[in-house]
């Protein structure tokens, strides 16, 4: 493998990564206010935990990407 090779495999990998890690900080992000909005008491176990599950796949990839 050239080393022109291992540049564009690190500057791809590098991009996918950061799209990823971005991904999820909105995908938090969202989440955070969705169960800020949700009404009475939205800090409870159960609504945190149904808010989170929907991206937590995604958080897993990116997981194991790093």
């Amino acid at each position: 493998m050239t080393i022109q090779t291992k540049g564009r495999i690190h500057l791809v990998y590098g991009i996918l990564l950061s799209v990823l890690i971005l991904t999820v900080g909105v995908c938090f992000a969202l989440s955070c206010v969705s169960i800020y909005q949700s009404g009475d008491s939205p800090f409870t176990r159960e609504s945190i935990a149904a808010h989170f599950d929907r991206f937590a796949p995604l958080v897993y990839v990116t997981l194991g990407g790093i």
